[in-house]
């Protein structure tokens, strides 16, 4: 790894080949839809799997964070902390979803957490840090470049959903 992440400083390094169904769900994934079997096998090298009991944290708002979850199976609540109005219940992303996936923002940016997600139910999520896309940038120019076009094209629609959002709650606030 070329870039130093304490958070995922104790993981172990992923196993040299992973499972082909590993594979199938990335091909299911906005972030991932684009790339070539190739492309999705070698990056799969870098990925980590993680399982998560009902009701626990996977990332906490305002924290340090530096992975993108990929779900592949259960589902998470992800949700906007909010010490004077409450918590908001932003989502909830299921494995079945072709948008089980959160964190993305983290790969690209130092920027704290936006949301905390908690685990509805068992969860197994692969993980890909922020110190996996620096290796894959590294080690494969193209595929790190294409990779973060996917990212950030992912963010840019997320962006555009949320502003359209904004806009008819300003229209109903403005009919009150």
């Amino acid at each position: 790894m070329i870039y130093s992440d304490p958070e995922w400083a104790t993981l172990p390094p992923p196993k040299n080949r992973q499972p082909q169904s590993l594979i199938n769900l990335l091909t299911q994934v906005r972030p991932f839809q684009m790339l070539t079997f190739n492309e999705l096998s070698f990056l799969s090298q870098f990925l980590h799997v993680r399982f998560y009991m009902p009701g626990e944290c996977i990332v906490r708002q305002h924290c340090a964070g530096s992975a993108m979850y990929v779900i592949e199976s259960g589902s998470v609540k992800v949700i906007l902390e909010d010490a004077t109005q409450g918590d908001v219940e932003l989502a909830v992303l299921d494995a079945q979803d072709t948008d089980a996936f959160f964190g993305e923002m983290s790969l690209l940016d130092d920027e704290p957490r936006a949301a905390t997600v908690l685990a509805l139910e068992p969860v197994k999520a692969w993980c890909f840090t922020r110190g996996d896309l620096m290796s894959v940038v590294h080690r494969k120019p193209d595929l790190g470049f294409k990779l973060a076009i996917q990212i950030t094209q992912t963010l840019m629609d997320r962006l555009h959903t949320s502003m359209s959002e904004v806009r008819r709650l300003m229209r109903v606030l403005k009919s009150c």
